[in-house]
């Protein structure tokens, strides 16, 4: 009997993440070069790295306005 391998693929994103709705954005060639050192840096995607700090600065923008 062959035991189930389980499958070790690698997601990129988190479980539930909208997969249909890419957001395209454009950078200024020097902001995208410290994005693709950082992600480098990081051993992430650059869409990876983009989208934790999309995700930080929802949440500053968030906590600050709450505290105006």
């Amino acid at each position: 009997m062959k035991k189930q391998q389980q499958s070790s693929r690698l997601y990129r994103s988190p479980k539930g993440v909208v997969t249909n709705k890419p957001i395209y954005v454009r950078l200024m060639p020097d902001e995208l070069e410290k994005l693709q050192n950082i992600s480098s840096n990081e051993v992430r995607a650059i869409g990876a790295q983009a989208r934790l700090f999309i995700v930080d600065g929802i949440k500053n923008y968030l906590d600050e306005a709450e505290h105006q």
